[in-house]
């Protein structure tokens, strides 16, 4: 009598999810996953990954399907703690220019928040490298965008993370919307994301 037999293992919000679930098990969709909380056992509630894999006869029709119950709790916890540490990078600062968050790894660039809308526009992309090559174009010197180069480079930064390094800052003259040149403060904060393992990143500048 499954699902109804296994439901008690389940809390009572998600009784619907677990028949959905079962239910395109039994249409025999070829692999079927899902995560669910269970009820805590000896006071210890676990994380379940479950993923079937149905087998057909030789008509084609379903006929049985092997299951595979994996505990991710630990996961889990990384991931909430990893979701906590984020939401505070990027709600630290509400005095920033512009803070994005990246993600270093895949080369990509969510839209940006701050005080500064022009430089938000200015900067605005949906690479990391694009979002880079944005903040070099507005340093007028030389030298200072040279060392910038070097900063603001995904290279430089997975091998700092590599190396131990989460937090890095680099002052720099940028020309702001009159064009009127301004010092600035770039911080980046770099966390891994538990379940890709993929470097995200959070940038943020104050006007110093």
């Amino acid at each position: 009598d499954v699902p109804e037999s296994v439901l008690p293992c389940f809390h009572k919000e998600d009784y619907e999810r677990v028949r959905r679930f079962f239910a395109r098990v039994d249409s025999g969709k070829k692999q079927v996953t899902d995560e669910f909380l269970m009820n805590p056992v000896d006071g210890c509630a676990a994380y379940l990954r479950y993923t079937f894999t149905t087998v057909s006869d030789d008509a084609g029709a379903p006929l049985k399907a092997y299951a595979v119950a994996e505990d991710i709790t630990a996961l889990k916890r990384e991931e909430a703690g990893f979701n906590e540490t984020l939401e505070s990078l990027l709600t630290a600062n509400p005095d920033a220019l512009c803070s994005f968050r990246t993600n270093l790894t895949q080369n990509e660039c969510s839209e940006g928040h701050g005080a500064s809308r022009y430089i938000q526009s200015m900067l605005r992309s949906d690479t990391v490298d694009q979002l880079f090559e944005n903040i070099l174009s507005i340093i007028p010197n030389p030298v200072q965008r040279e060392k910038a180069a070097g900063f603001f480079s995904r290279k430089t930064l997975t091998a700092a993370f590599a190396g131990g390094k989460s937090s890095m800052q680099l002052d720099y003259q940028r020309a702001g919307e009159s064009g009127r040149i301004v010092w600035v403060r770039s911080f980046v904060n770099m966390l891994k994301k538990p379940d890709t393992q993929d470097i995200i990143a959070v940038f943020y500048s104050l006007d110093v």
